[in-house]
This record gives C-alpha cells, structure tokens and sequence, in this order.
C-alpha cells in the first residue's frame, strides 16, 4: 500500500469517526437540519453604547447578516457590555508595566411576535498589553486590545445564538 492510499484511508476514517460522534457544522449545505444562516438573518441587534458597543453592534450584525438579506426581523438581541481596564505588573518607578483589559457582554435574545426571552447569556473576553515609553504605541495597542476583546465577545454571542436557533431546528 501506497503513502497516499495510507494518507486517503486515514482521512476516510477520519471523517467517518466524526459523523459517528455526532458532530455537526452549524454552516454549509449539508441539510436543513443544521443550516441556520437564514435563521440568524432574522436576528435584530439593538444598538449598543459606548465605542466598544458601537463596534460590537456592527460586528454582530455583519456576523448574523453577512450578505445583508432583506428578511423581517423575528429576534431581538439586546447586549450590555462592560470593560475593565487594569494596570499591573509596576515598574520600580511605580509605573505599570502591563495594562489588562478585560469586557464582559451580557445578553438577551427576545422573540418579537410576543416578546418572550428565548435564551440568554455571558460571554467574557480578556486582552492585555505591555506598557511602553511611546505613548502613542500604548494607544494603538489599548486600542487593538479592544477591538480583540468586542472580537471575541461578539464570536461567543453569535456562537451561542446559532446554537439556540439550531435546538429549535432538531425540534422540528
């Protein structure tokens, strides 16, 4: 037997020992059963505060309609974040060497036609970076740590809502 015959048989019971197991892609066209873009196309994202808010409303928003589908809104998601920025790690100047940043994102997903809380959650991001002599190095990378953390926080939310909507899809 061959080195590529090997490499094929192994990727074979590869795919195999993953379709045994359960496993299950949220995205693709693979069925019904399991496709749930159209359904987080329906998901409305309320406009959230702050900066950091602002970045994350565009993100979940580009996530749940990425191809900008003109569908009517059946869910509302209301988010609230928080960021925490700290100063650790002191220098022997008493400077901090260190700044973490970390955000919380709490969050709801109501049904619209009767107002109902379908599911809900926390999601929690931490970033951090070195403090340096150039201040400005320090913005863009406080800036960067943000960004990373609305990223993350974002990922988890639009994670979790696509599991919710795929429990209703199996129920069906």
């Amino acid at each position: 037997m061959s080195w590529s015959d090997t490499l094929r048989l192994s990727a074979c019971g590869l795919v195999l020992g993953l379709a045994g197991c359960g496993f299950q892609p949220l995205y693709g066209d693979h069925g019904v059963a399991t496709d749930v873009a159209p359904q987080l196309a329906t998901v409305q994202v309320s406009q959230i505060g702050e900066r950091f808010g602002q970045l994350m409303t565009n993100q979940l928003h580009d996530s749940f309609n990425p191809h900008s589908l003109r569908v009517a809104a059946a869910y509302q998601l209301d988010v609230g974040v928080t960021e925490n920025k700290s100063d650790i790690a002191d220098r022997a100047d008493g400077t901090a060497s260190r700044t973490n940043l970390s955000m919380i994102a709490n969050w709801t997903l109501r049904r619209l036609s009767d107002g109902t809380i379908v599911t809900r959650g926390s999601v929690k991001a931490q970033t951090g970076h070195d403090v340096l002599v150039n201040e400005y190095a320090n913005v863009v990378s406080g800036d960067t740590d943000e960004k990373q953390a609305v990223n993350e926080c974002a990922e988890q939310i639009q994670t979790r809502v696509a599991l919710y909507m795929q429990s209703l899809q199996a129920a069906k």
